[in-house]
């Protein structure tokens, strides 16, 4: 594993905020992995969506953008 492929955090969060991130972050073409999946039918607290390092800043840009303005404007 090289220093690119280390998972990184983008989005911490509540769980269904994090689920859509996680996809709308796939749209954009970047492999995402999820932490905080329900159990038993508890949501956790927070869940959390990693990318590889390589594409954690094209990523977080996508997650500010849909922030700050509820949709994805940028490809």
């Amino acid at each position: 594993m090289t220093n690119d492929d280390v998972p990184t955090v983008v989005f911490a969060g509540p769980y269904e905020e994090a689920l859509f991130l996680k996809t709308l972050i796939e749209s954009a073409g970047i492999e995402t992995s999820f932490d905080g999946l329900p159990v038993r039918g508890r949501i956790p607290f927070e869940s959390k969506v990693y990318v590889r390092r390589a594409d954690a800043e094209h990523a977080s840009e996508l997650v500010s953008d849909f922030r700050a303005n509820g949709r994805r404007t940028k490809k």
